[in-house]
């Protein structure tokens, strides 16, 4: 964010060069001068994984907290700037799926992360899978935690769900675990 700030704030001093440059006929130098600048803009581009700024935000997040952790991240998110989901929604379900994904793959050797979602037949769909040490315990079809007070993200991402008509699945099969929401968008 600083890079691209400081970038923007220097474009005068930039058209200043170039304009010098080309008014001497050194041609070779804007365009060597053109080349460096946009590599220095790039690097301060935030990534863009969606239009919809709130799942946006938290991909950016768990991808830099994954890759601080050691777990690989990858994520396909093909979503509409707007959902029919408030903000706050939208971010405790991706969070709290990431979230959980996160902390069960890390400290697994190889440990990943990924994420799949977009809108089909008029429902989002999002799928998360993650690698996992051991086999999850289920009660009712969800995955218990092993954490002292935990499951509470589990029992947020399952409202949510419920919320909106829709359904919210766990599994683990080997070493990788799963996490599937359907949600209608339509009523």
């Amino acid at each position: 964010l600083e890079t691209a700030a400081q970038s923007r704030h220097d474009l005068h001093h930039h058209d200043a060069l170039l304009t010098e440059y080309l008014e001497q006929g050194e041609t070779e130098k804007a365009l060597a001068y053109l080349h460096a600048h946009g590599s220095a803009i790039d690097e301060g581009r935030l990534k863009q994984f969606c239009a919809e700024p709130t799942v946006n935000a938290a991909l950016r997040i768990y991808e830099r907290w994954a890759e601080e952790a050691g777990v690989e991240f990858a994520a396909v998110a093909e979503l509409p700037e707007t959902l029919p989901l408030d903000a706050p929604e939208l971010g405790g379900l991706f969070s709290n799926i990431l979230e959980n994904a996160l902390c069960a793959a890390q400290g697994v050797p190889g440990g990943f992360i990924t994420l799949d979602t977009r809108i089909e037949d008029d429902n989002l769909l999002l799928e998360v899978k993650n690698s996992v040490s051991g086999q999850t315990e289920f009660r009712d079809a969800l995955p218990v935690s092993q954490k002292p007070g935990g499951g509470t993200g589990t029992r947020s991402i399952l409202a949510t769900a419920k919320k909106h008509g829709g359904l919210a699945l766990f599994s683990q099969e080997e070493t990788e675990f799963c996490t599937r929401v359907i949600l209608p968008l339509k009523k």
